[in-house]
């Protein structure tokens, strides 16, 4: 009885919580139970008791594209068809009006993601570019024309920062990863990249019908012990749980 007894907790702990019930193309869980939820309108925060707490929506300014924490209180929000970025804070007030970057001159910026000391990455999807810019908006540094860096065609669909490493997602082509000044190091060659996660020392990789870690080394890419809810494109991690959406609904993982 209690071999049974085990394998059944097994089984219902592999397959994680009831899933939260939420249309979305993307979403950022908040480390703290909550998760916010892009909408076809804007944001929703939905509280640990997966009831919506809070709406924000920007009509005129179109299309959010992605969400990411610049601290534990704000977060970067870029409106890809502006294309301009805003930071809200945490209850998704605003904190600063919008920044237009067609008016920095660089209305083709197709990607967007925070990094240190209060700056941030730019994919330019025209020069095939990453740009950081400061908190006035000047250039740091930048990658140079990435076509002819790795030698291949790349259409990216998500950038991120971690650990002094930027990762730039391409569907067909994998993962791109660049050092804290945007020089190009290396390359994971992983089939329909769906959505990654990176943090300090582990990347998860959602990708095909499944999930793995990666920890630095290709031969150190696993695969992880859960059944990916199918049509699964959207991926994010916090200290005790993995999270997994597909566009409708967001499930919850032991990690």
């Amino acid at each position: 009885m209690k071999s049974w007894l085990m394998i059944f907790l097994l089984l219902f702990a592999s397959q994680g919580k009831k899933p939260l019930s939420a249309e979305h193309h993307g979403f950022l869980a908040d480390g703290r139970g909550q998760f916010y939820v892009l909408q076809s309108d804007g944001i929703d925060l939905i509280d640990k008791e997966g009831k919506l707490s809070r709406h924000h929506s920007e009509k005129l300014l179109g299309h959010i594209g992605s969400v990411d924490q610049t601290s534990f209180m704000r977060l970067l929000v870029f409106f890809d068809e502006v294309p301009g970025f805003q930071i809200l804070d945490n209850t998704l007030s605003p904190h600063t009006d919008l920044v237009d970057l067609n008016l920095l001159e660089r209305p083709f910026i197709s990607l967007m993601c925070t990094s240190s000391n209060n700056s941030y990455w730019l994919y330019d999807a025209v020069s095939f570019e990453l740009i950081r810019i400061d908190g006035n908006n000047r250039v740091i540094s930048n990658s140079g024309n990435l076509m002819n860096v790795v030698k291949l065609k790349i259409e990216p669909f998500k950038i991120s920062e971690s650990g002094n490493r930027v990762y730039l997602a391409d569907r067909e082509q994998g993962l791109l990863i660049f050092d804290q000044f945007g020089v190009f190091i290396h390359r994971l060659e992983i089939s329909d990249l769906k959505d990654f996660k990176a943090e300090e020392e582990m990347l998860y990789l959602l990708h095909e019908d499944k999930l793995s870690s990666y920890a630095g080394q290709p031969k150190d890419i696993k695969l992880i012990d859960i059944v990916v809810p199918e049509a699964s494109s959207y991926l994010d991690v916090d200290a005790k749980y993995i999270f997994i959406g597909d566009g409708s609904s967001i499930w919850t993982f032991p990690r």
